[in-house]
């Protein structure tokens, strides 16, 4: 299967992609590269038995694989095959004084094994500005600026679920650029992405609880199965928590069925008013791995197994959560929901090189490719990628 970009141009939503719809094939043509500029080799491993179509594949620089940082600071950057095809790519980060810096690239990659794909930094300009940004890189990306959900299911007490129409979305509204969220009930819930089809999800946002109450929580829920006869709705879900009453400031990832919590993990450092916390939650399998980047940059991790959850397909939803602030709202921003797979591709730095004044790349190809019907493609035969994952406390919490 040979490396693809993904085309440039309107990129269908997640469900579209489930369904097999047709991705757009608008490509610009390979640009001469401006003399001076630098390239870094980037080699992407693929560690699964599939082929991963359109997938977001995480790049970081820092202090022990880069030392360019003089030249990153200054110019344009950008993203390209090593025919020097664009490829769209997102900037989560990039401090040069503090060496560090974090890259999302969309690429088609082959089944086990490694492709090498170029960083172009200190460049005169940038050919591919459109080629730039989280709604191109992304299936699903809200900056926080409307209310584009699927569905709105409601709890209408902690053992009881109600309104699972899904249509109601009162207490969810948009202003100044994020979600807000203030229940007038027990809890409720909204699935930014809802009616998929796929073998793992990442849903991820970032979430601030405001002033804070008796209690608390907001954070990023992932819905593995409804049953609409009995209403039962089986979630993996990671909260911030505000409970001082029951020693509970901090994190927790849940595996909810109706009536019960079959499986949890937490960790209680403290929680502030009015800051934001980076919440990730990428479910797998009856897997699930949490993690949180507190307002001080502290990075904790929580992983989850679930027995009672289905162990083959992909979560039916994934969304927001938000409870008990009847009071204030929870806000949301920068929501975002990928395809995931355990373990995901790895991408390893090799020696940057400067351009010569002649240097210009190949020829792209004619059309761009992607592979199969959906995000992961399989392959007949193929080892079961999902790796058993052993539930840990806390990494990296200090």
């Amino acid at each position: 299967m040979p490396l693809a970009a993904k085309p440039v141009g309107v990129y269908p939503d997640l469900e579209s992609i489930a369904s097999g719809a047709p991705p757009a094939t608008v490509q610009p043509a390979p640009q001469p590269v401006q003399p001076g500029g630098c390239v870094l080799p980037v080699n992407v491993t693929t560690h699964v038995g599939s082929g991963l179509s359109g997938y977001a594949v995480r790049v970081e620089l820092n202090s022990g694989n880069f030392d360019d940082w003089g030249k990153l600071a200054s110019g344009s950057l950008y993203f390209t095959l090593a025919d020097g095809t664009p490829l769209y790519y997102y900037v989560e980060e990039l401090d040069p004084q503090a060496g560090r810096a974090v890259f999302w690239v969309n690429l088609t990659l082959p089944a086990s094994s490694t492709v090498t794909i170029l960083f172009h930094y200190n460049a005169s300009y940038n050919p591919y500005p459109g080629c730039s940004g989280p709604e191109h890189v992304f299936p699903y990306y809200n900056p926080g600026d409307r209310l584009d959900f699927d569905w709105y299911p409601c709890d209408a007490d902690y053992n009881g679920w109600g309104n699972l129409d899904g249509v109601d979305s009162s207490g969810w509204s948009e202003s100044s650029g994020v979600v807000s969220s203030q229940v007038t009930i027990d809890r409720s819930h909204m699935m930014a992405v809802e009616n998929l089809s796929l073998s793992g999800v990442c849903v991820e946002a970032e979430v601030n609880l405001g002033a804070l109450e008796s209690i608390e929580e907001a954070g990023v829920v992932a819905r593995v199965s409804y049953d609409p006869q009995t209403g039962g709705l089986t979630r993996y879900v990671l909260r911030v928590i505000y409970f001082p009453q029951a020693g509970r400031a901090g994190f927790e990832l849940l595996a909810q069925h109706p009536g019960s919590i079959t499986a949890h993990n937490e960790t209680y450092p403290g929680v502030e008013a009015d800051a934001w916390y980076k919440l990730r939650l990428c479910v797998y399998s009856n897997r699930a791995v949490a993690t949180i980047v507190a307002p001080d940059g502290r990075v904790y991790t929580l992983t989850l197994s679930d027995p009672q959850s289905p162990q083959q397909g992909f979560p039916g939803g994934a969304g927001l959560h938000s409870a008990y602030n009847q009071g204030v709202s929870h806000e949301y921003r920068n929501i975002i929901v990928r395809p995931y797979v355990q373990p995901e591709p790895t991408a390893s730095v090799g020696t940057p090189h400067l351009l010569p004044a002649t240097a210009t790349p190949a020829a792209g190809p004619a059309a761009p490719r992607r592979g199969g019907l959906g995000w992961l493609v399989e392959v007949p035969g193929a080892p079961n990628p999902l790796e058993p994952l052993h539930e840990e406390r806390v990494a990296g919490g200090g």
